[in-house]
């Protein structure tokens, strides 16, 4: 009885069902503002979600998070754009052959940007940082590794290459020199949240590293300072001293000649000139 009366509920149900769509249906036909106002909400809605995965495709959504230096007309072109695909590959992280894709294409304008930026340029370590991150997303942690290298040569105190060094050795299970990088980087970034975790999750230990302290060969010497001869000797204590013997000029006595006094070789010459008359 119970399998017989579940049926005949069944049958009641699918019998309401197209019940109501034919209600709704002769509702439509005597209604046909209705089925406009439906029709017009279901392509509104088709054509937002359209407009949303385009801009996601073309990079509208990402515009917004490029750097200052990247807004208006004052841009790197060919970086700006690189950095667009850079985050297509950064946000499709869990898709390996979209993320690869997305970070080569990265690859080709931030190197070609590097090739012409002379070393001093102002934006060249954005550069150069942007270049760690799309090897790392398209797998090439041998290159991550050496360009993130390249950073701290420049700069030792940069903790995103410190933690995209560690992220890169920890790819390729080098965790041992993933834990010495994230000790020298806290030695040099002692506050940094991201070290200090890999650090912890590595296997280090508490206290963490002490900051490091610049070597003497490390510290430019200061030129020394230029050695004024004084204007008095040194012994004149007082400002009334009088100069001492080798200071004063002694002018050389004429030797007396037999030359009459009122002739021209009689009259006094210089002693200092060698080609005086």
């Amino acid at each position: 009885m119970s399998n017989l009366s579940g049926f005949l509920m069944r049958n009641r149900l699918i019998l309401a069902c197209a019940a109501d769509r034919q209600i709704f249906a002769d509702k439509l036909r005597r209604y046909p503002f209705v089925k406009a106002f439906l029709l017009a909400a279901v392509l509104a809605i088709s054509f937002v979600q359209g407009n949303a995965v385009y801009a996601v495709q073309g990079g509208g959504v990402y515009e917004a998070m490029l750097p200052p230096y990247c807004q208006g007309g004052k841009r790197l072109f060919h970086y700006c754009e690189s950095l667009i695909y850079l985050y297509r590959a950064e946000s499709s992280y869990g898709r390996s052959g979209s993320r690869q894709k997305e970070a080569r294409h990265a690859l080709n304008g931030i190197e070609y940007t590097l090739r012409y930026l002379y070393p001093s340029h102002p934006y060249v370590m954005d550069v150069r940082l942007s270049l760690v991150k799309a090897l790392f997303l398209s797998d090439d942690y041998g290159r991550a590794i050496t360009e993130a290298q390249k950073i701290l040569e420049i700069n030792p105190n940069h903790a995103q290459a410190y933690s995209l060094l560690i992220d890169s050795y920890i790819k390729i299970n080098l965790k041992n020199k993933a834990l010495k990088v994230a000790e020298e980087g806290l030695r040099h970034v002692p506050d940094s949240k991201r070290l200090q975790r890999n650090y912890l999750e590595l296997g280090g230990k508490t206290p963490f590293p002490a900051p490091h302290v610049a070597a003497p060969g490390e510290v430019d010497a200061a030129p020394p300072a230029a050695v004024i001869a004084p204007d008095t000797p040194a012994e004149a204590s007082g400002p009334m001293a009088a100069p001492s013997v080798a200071d004063r000029k002694v002018t050389p006595a004429i030797p007396e000649s037999a030359t009459p006094a009122g002739s021209e070789e009689a009259k006094p010459k210089n002693p200092w000139c060698r080609f005086c008359p």
